[in-house]
């Protein structure tokens, strides 16, 4: 197990680089340079994040609403007197210094995923270490997490959820931070989670996902918020044994951080289909293996539900043709999962 003790901690700070600007190497990973193509952590258009946790009642984490808790109280010397000083470590300046944060180790597993891997490490200077966790890329993935320091693991692929639970053992920290090789650290968020980790009030958060999809920010129906718990305590979170969509589990309640995840792959609309239909796929054999099984009733309600709730409720129609495309698929993916699930009996 990591390194989970309180106490001073060193945390990496690098600093953020703007497009067009490369990326050095570091030892032993062939004097490869690579680089950025625009400045990372840059919250998406029409985002109104703030940069501050908000800090929420104990609660499951099933995403239904609830509570602000109320702001602990914090103790203050009598200031009165010409003596008085502030409590806590003081800076050379006389101001109190910041509070240590627990350490952090963010993990990312990655397969051939060089198009967008810089802008995620790059995004992540707030973790005390980069752990990579990659499957066997062919393209330069393995060299580029050298470059930034990361420390790389290859290990044969084992499904989503076993590969990700892998990943996060390896890390040195009991705190982790878990993102995809296409996916970036936000300025809100980033300083949300410096925030959480000086005093974390819960031992898991979530956090809004927003997704870029034909060339546009999603912020309504099914992109947005995409809440996902990717910040917690490993010690009493782990991720599920799902070969896909597959989730971080606790019993722990969780809190839940502003600023944005930004999740954006850079891949065609004929590319991400493909991906919908591996993972469809994967979703009815799972389901098969669970000895369930797809009526017409399915087939037919479950897509129509779908497009009621994030195209009409949801008003994934603000987000234009994007999100009727978007949401169109998802709706789509629905029918073709159970039919594949329906397909998979009447073969046996």
């Amino acid at each position: 197990m990591g390194s989970g003790a309180a106490g001073a901690t060193r945390t990496v700070m690098a600093p953020m680089r703007g497009p067009g600007q490369t990326v050095g190497r570091a030892s032993g990973c062939g004097g490869r340079r690579f680089r950025i193509p625009y400045a990372v952590g840059q919250a998406p258009p029409e985002s109104s994040v703030g940069n501050t946790v908000t800090a929420l009642k104990a609660t499951p984490h099933d995403g239904n609403a609830i509570e602000p808790a109320q702001e602990s109280s914090i103790a203050r010397r009598d200031a009165s007197g010409p003596q008085a000083r502030p409590e806590g470590p003081v800076s050379p300046t006389g101001a109190a210094a910041p509070k240590p944060r627990a350490p952090l180790s963010a993990v990312i597993i990655t397969l051939n995923a060089a198009a967008s891997l810089a802008r995620c490490l790059a995004s992540l200077a707030l973790a005390d270490e980069i752990v990579v966790v990659d499957s066997g890329s062919r393209d330069e993935t393995v060299a580029m997490a050298g470059a930034f320091g990361a420390r790389v693991i290859h290990q044969p692929w084992l499904g989503f959820g076993p590969q990700k639970q892998f990943a996060v053992e390896q890390a040195r920290h009991d705190w982790v931070l878990c993102l995809d090789a296409d996916e970036q650290v936000s300025d809100g968020l980033r300083a949300a989670i410096e925030t959480a980790l000086r005093e974390p009030s819960f031992r898991a958060y979530r956090m809004p996902r927003c997704n870029r999809f034909m060339g546009r920010w999603l912020r309504h129906g099914e992109g947005y918020p995409d809440w996902s718990l990717r910040l917690f305590d490993r010690r009493i979170a782990r991720w599920s044994e799902d070969p896909v969509h597959e989730k971080v589990v606790t019993q722990a309640p969780c809190g839940t951080l502003t600023g944005d995840l930004l999740h954006e792959s850079g891949e065609d609309l004929a590319t991400y289909l493909d991906k919908q239909n591996r993972y469809t796929t994967l979703q009815a054999q799972a389901l098969y293996r669970q000895g369930r099984r797809a009526g017409l009733s399915h087939l037919v309600a479950s897509p129509l539900l779908r497009f009621v709730k994030f195209y009409l409720v949801r008003r994934g129609f603000l987000d234009g043709m994007p999100g009727f495309v978007h949401i169109a698929i998802g709706c789509f993916n629905s029918f073709v999962k159970y039919a594949k699930l329906a397909a998979l009996h009447g073969e046996r």
